[in-house]
Parts: C-alpha cells; sequence; structure tokens
C-alpha cells in the first residue's frame, strides 16, 4: 500500500482526492488479480510515469486480455468480461466507475494490450494542473 508521502516521492506531486484515486488503483489491481486466477504463471506490474504535465499509473498483467469485442465499450456501465454468477461474478460497474472519477479528475482512464507481459493494460493519466469537474446539476440552467 502506498501513502501520498510515497505517491510524492516517486511521481512529484499531483492534486487528486485521494480516497478516489485509491479506490480506481484498487479496482484495477483486484481486475488483474482475477483476470489470472487458475493461471500457472501470474504476474501485475504497476508503474508511474511522471512528466511536467501529467503522471500516469499503470497497471498490466500477463492475464488472457480482454474479449475484443469488449474492448470498444469497457469503460460503459454495466459491460463486463465475467460472468453475472458463480464465484467471480461482476456487475460491469468498477471500470465506469473508475473512468468517470478519473475524468473528474480532468484525466484519462484508457486500455490497451500489454506490449511486454500479453495482457491486458489499463493507464490512469492525472493532468498536474486541473480542477475537480462537478457533474452538472439536473434542472440548472447553462
Amino acid at each position: 500500500m502506498f501513502s501520498s508521502t510515497d505517491w510524492a516521492i516517486v511521481a512529484g506531486p499531483i492534486e487528486v482526492d485521494q480516497a478516489q484515486l485509491l479506490q480506481v488503483l484498487v479496482l484495477l489491481v483486484d481486475n488483474a488479480i482475477l483476470a489470472l486466477q487458475g493461471r500457472p504463471r501470474r504476474t501485475i506490474r504497476l508503474s508511474v510515469t511522471s512528466t511536467s504535465d501529467s503522471v500516469t499509473f499503470s497497471i498490466e498483467d500477463d492475464g488472457p486480455g480482454l474479449p475484443p469485442e469488449l474492448a470498444p465499450r469497457i469503460f460503459e456501465p454495466f459491460v463486463t468480461g465475467r460472468k453475472r454468477d458463480g464465484q467471480l461474478a461482476g456487475t460491469g460497474l468498477g471500470l465506469a466507475i473508475a473512468s468517470r472519477v478519473v475524468e473528474r479528475h480532468g484525466g484519462d482512464l484508457s486500455h490497451s494490450s500489454s506490449s511486454d507481459l500479453g495482457g491486458a493494460r489499463f493507464d490512469v493519466l492525472i493532468p498536474r494542473a486541473h480542477s475537480l469537474i462537478a457533474p452538472p446539476i439536473p434542472g440548472a440552467s447553462s
């Protein structure tokens, strides 16, 4: 587990809601762990890349990756690569919520295939200068 001090040492300071960002990162690691269950080799790589404009947290694994038909819709609510019943059931809400949290921080959550490990890769890009984007208030005029 990283504390906010650990992140500052690794990536330089960024302004985020720490609880929300931690929730996003835990969800992505948890998804990687679930994707690797039952596989003989299990590798998950976490990395942080820092530039003057942003910080990117990357989570990648050597699992089966996402089915190609799901990739374009993976951040939509109720889209899941797991069955809805059974031991590893999924609701399809985790990545949708994570994507909205990252967007509210002015960032981007993206998916690709891991070129090194062969499984899935998720990147959480957070800009250094941003303001928290509040959702529109229903019924309010613009």
